[in-house]
């Protein structure tokens, strides 16, 4: 039975001259078994495949080659796809939260576009692209649209434009369909969004139509999509080979009505809610088998925190905030009542704990930094954890998988998505609690499963860079 994995181990043993019996010998895998691996009558496990490629001598990019192979063929295609769709998102979201606008003066210039009384029909996809780079280009009050996911040009001239324009505001209309097999396409919609809400401006809204399918029958509405600007419109048929696009402006007035009455039927992406409201904010009781990760670029911190601590440190000057840290620290209750936590790091967050005792998603109001000794004493609980396979914690390998910069959370808790920005000194307070079943059943399956990848290290290598921080930490 021939295998992707089976196939390219073949392939490079052939190339390279790999003796089976030696490597069987240096990985001491049965020789038996590796064969039955190589021929694919086997799949090998994590361990198995790591240890073939740390011995197999082949380049590095072939071993690359070698384990993207083996999660193919023990996750399938459709599923390697989809977890690859996330880590784009969540890298989409890394790149945006690290960036800072950079104001241009208004582009007068361009091609010409139809005036008042003008409308232009286009034909394929290099006019159609040339029409949109140019309206967005001279736009700099708003942007309305209903685009299809997978239309890169018109995401990235738009995301380039909300940037570097200091008054341009941007609302984007799209469906979730929840289809069974529609996973992919409702996360190519979260690709093409995500950059404009994890950036640090604000003119950017979101809205979803539930339960929406894909627009395909171009006998029933030819033109299904639209870009609205304040002084354009182009309409873009279905199949995207066609578009109209027109200056006229009671077609300019009849989509900004559509736009308004989109909204009525439409809920709202993401919102900043009250802190208070945030914390608070959980849709349902956990069950045993919701999965319960976070990504962030601090080890998950809160779920180490106890009342004393909360007590010591977030110290309360007015009526509203003895009641926002009664809330936290009933929410820090609730948490760490949930089992099973993975909460997957980063180097970065983890050192900048160690230097400033900061634990990143706590607002200035609520918390200051620990001091040496607490910061030991947290560490140090953790630590005891992660060894005894109690607390379920592994570092990020950097080099593989680009995770958000330490104010940005992305966590799945009772069966809800949380992408959250938490950046308090930049004022950049966003927050995305999505419930639609697509989106989280991706983002659930990619977190689940990060262990049995290569984005992150190994326990023992997590268990080092604990000890690192607090080796560093008992000489401050």
């Amino acid at each position: 039975m021939s295998t992707v994995l089976s196939e390219a181990l073949r392939k490079v043993i052939a190339e390279h001259s790999v003796v089976v019996a030696h490597l069987a010998k240096d990985t001491s895998i049965d020789r038996t078994t590796l064969q039955h691996i190589i021929g694919g009558r086997r799949s090998p496990n994590k361990s198995q495949i790591d240890k073939i490629l740390y011995h197999i001598p082949i380049p590095e990019h072939k071993k690359k080659m070698v384990f993207q192979a083996f999660e193919i063929t023990t996750r399938g295609a459709d599923r390697y796809q989809q977890q690859e769709k996330v880590k784009t998102v969540i890298e989409k979201i890394a790149f945006a939260s690290a960036m800072k606008p950079s104001f241009t003066a208004p582009n007068v210039n361009g091609a010409a576009t139809p005036n008042a009384e003008e409308s232009e029909e286009l034909h394929g996809i290099l006019a159609i692209n040339n029409a949109l780079i140019n309206i967005i280009n001279q736009e700099e009050e708003s942007v309305s649209f209903f685009m299809p996911s997978h239309f890169p040009i018109f995401y990235d001239t738009l995301f380039v434009k909300y940037m570097t324009s200091q008054t341009l505001a941007v609302t984007c209309f799209f469906p979730m369909s929840n289809e069974e097999g529609g996973i992919i396409h409702d996360l190519e919609y979260c690709e093409s969004f995500i950059p404009f809400f994890a950036s640090p401006k604000h003119s950017f809204r979101a809205y979803y139509m539930r339960e929406q399918s894909s627009l395909h029958d171009t006998s029933i509405i030819p033109f299904p999509y639209f870009v609205h600007t304040s002084k354009h419109v182009l309409l873009l048929s279905a199949d995207m080979k066609h578009a109209i696009l027109t200056g006229q402006e009671t077609f300019v007035r009849i989509y900004g009505k559509k736009c308004r009455e989109f909204l009525n039927v439409a809920s709202p992406l993401f919102l900043s809610p009250p802190l208070g409201d945030m914390i608070m904010f959980f849709p349902n009781k956990s069950s045993s088998k919701d999965v319960f990760a976070a990504l962030e670029n601090q080890p998950c911190f809160q779920y180490y925190l106890t009342e004393q601590i909360i007590k010591k440190y977030a110290v309360p000057t007015s009526k509203e905030q003895a009641e926002l840290v009664e809330k936290y620290t009933k929410y820090i209750h609730d948490m760490i009542q949930e089992p099973d936590l993975f909460s997957a790091f980063g180097q970065e967050g983890l050192d900048y704990f160690v230097e400033t005792g900061y634990i990143a998603v706590w607002p200035p109001s609520l918390g200051k930094p620990l001091d040496v000794p607490d910061r030991i004493e947290l560490l140090e609980r953790m630590l005891h954890d992660i060894k005894n396979d109690v607390f379920h914690c592994r570092l990020v390998d950097a080099s593989k998988f680009t995770i958000p910069r330490p104010t940005v959370t992305i966590a799945i808790r009772r069966k809800t998505l949380f992408v959250q920005v938490l950046d308090y000194k930049g004022g950049n307070v966003k927050n995305i609690c999505l419930s639609e079943k697509n989106i989280v059943d991706a983002f659930s399956d990619f977190l689940a499963n990060l262990p049995d990848t290569n984005l992150i290290h190994s326990k023992k290598e997590t268990v080092r860079a604990f000890e690192t921080a607090l080796e560093r930490l008992k000489v401050l």
